[in-house]
């Protein structure tokens, strides 16, 4: 029996978007238990989770800081406070955002040594003979301690698995001055994570930065889609027969996938629209208030359901007739949530701000799909265009098969199989 580890930000049951896609990973190795034993080294992400759990024949160890653990309590009691209270807690958190901030800026590269050291920690007191360790970025510091523990663990295989950006990701580095500054030595630190790995596997968002910054280590990397190709069967009856649902689970966020241009168009569209159309709205962000003001005023149209667990959001993904996808501000932050979309073969509406919006190439090759500009020039075809199609698609679906054979690097099986060829 092989140990494999894995080492993630978020997992269960607070799944980041790339805790889903290794989740998907690691199940592949965990469904076969007389061949893997599969562990996950993850963040705490609330101070009522055990440190170690079962879960999917997988062993979860939590790991945090003593400063994860404080930035905890006092979301914890942003949450349970009220007045006066409230306001302290508030402040408290402006000040650890403030002293966050200042240690990013402070420091000669972008990863978090001591989130490092939890993750060395948790791999050194484990007591079996690790085989493999696959590690995921975001966060990057998980790949630093697995080739730490390589250096010290010669026959360890070490299988990176690259989803956000780290170098050239502009959310991580807060300020565009901060990104330059630390620029030479994070990409020093890329290479280290490439000269010492196993194999690098890399979503497409990595490809332009990797061929240009580290041409001759071609042979070294893989490229991929996010593995969320996996069928959804989480069909229910939750939505009316005789309307048409349109459905948007994720975030919404002024900085980095702004909803009020899209908004107002479909705030246009409900003015002019003759069909029985439901919005259902699964959201969390600083914009919610914006689809709240929509429900107030079309409260027959759109549904703001808030922020929900994730199975109550899969199953909203899979009954309705068409599904809404907003672009991100920045082309090297790609929305996993598509494939999540693509899987379940209902038609996608995606409002895109950038013409490079990585979205886009990847709904070409789906045909039920339609790519609309957020430019104010092209509102009034926009409208058209959006009314047009759910007229025309609101009825249609894809088998799943047929989804898996055009983009079958986006099932788990795709980088699970070169990882098993490589073991």
């Amino acid at each position: 029996m092989k140990h494999i580890v894995f080492l993630v930000g978020s997992y269960y049951p607070n799944y980041s978007a790339v805790g889903k896609c290794m989740g998907n990973i690691a199940e592949m190795f965990s469904a076969d238990q007389e061949k893997y034993a599969v562990t996950v080294v993850c963040q705490r992400t609330s101070l009522d989770e055990p440190d170690c759990e079962q879960y999917k024949n997988q062993d979860l160890i939590r790991v945090s800081s003593k400063q994860d653990r404080k930035r905890l309590r006092i979301d914890r009691e942003i949450r349970e406070t009220t007045g006066v209270n409230n306001f302290f807690f508030r402040l408290m958190l402006r000040k650890f955002q403030i002293v966050s901030a200042a240690r990013i800026i402070l420091a000669k590269d972008s990863a978090d040594r001591r989130k490092v050291n939890y993750y060395l920690q948790a791999l050194n007191r484990l007591n079996f003979s690790v085989d493999a360790i696959i590690p995921t970025c975001l966060p990057f510091e998980t790949v630093l301690a697995a080739i730490g523990y390589k250096e010290i663990h010669q026959d360890v295989k070490v299988f990176p698995i690259l989803f956000d950006q780290f170098s050239f990701n502009s959310t991580l580095h807060r300020t565009m001055l901060n990104k330059r500054m630390k620029m030479s030595e994070n990409l020093l630190l890329e290479e280290k994570m490439i000269t010492d790995s196993t194999h690098v596997y890399a979503m497409q968002t990595w490809k332009d930065h990797l061929l240009k910054s580290f041409s001759g280590f071609k042979d070294h990397i893989t490229y991929a889609e996010h593995p969320l190709l996996v069928e959804n069967n989480c069909l229910t009856e939750i939505c009316h027969k005789n309307q048409i649902s349109i459905v948007y689970t994720g975030v919404i966020d002024f900085h980095i996938r702004p909803m009020s241009i899209v908004a107002t168009i479909i705030e246009e569209y409900l003015e002019k629209c003759k069909l029985s159309v439901r919005f259902h709205f699964y959201v969390r962000g600083n914009e919610c208030s914006l689809i709240k003001k929509l429900e107030n005023r079309y409260p027959n149209n759109i549904v703001n359901h808030g922020s929900v667990p994730e199975k109550e959001a899969k199953a909203a993904i899979a009954n309705a007739n068409m599904l809404l996808s907003l672009g991100n501000t920045e082309a090297n932050q790609f929305p996993s949530k598509i494939f999540d979309y693509i899987s379940c073969g209902i038609p996608i509406i995606h409002f895109y701000i950038l013409e490079n919006d990585p979205v886009i190439n990847i709904l070409k090759k789906y045909p039920l799909a339609i790519c609309l500009s957020q430019n104010k020039m092209e509102r009034k075809d926009v409208l058209s265009s959006f009314s047009q199609f759910v007229v025309d698609f609101k009825d249609k679906r894809i088998p799943f098969e047929d989804i898996t054979a055009v983009f079958p690097e986006a099932t788990p099986t795709f980088i699970t199989g070169d990882i098993l060829n490589r073991l």
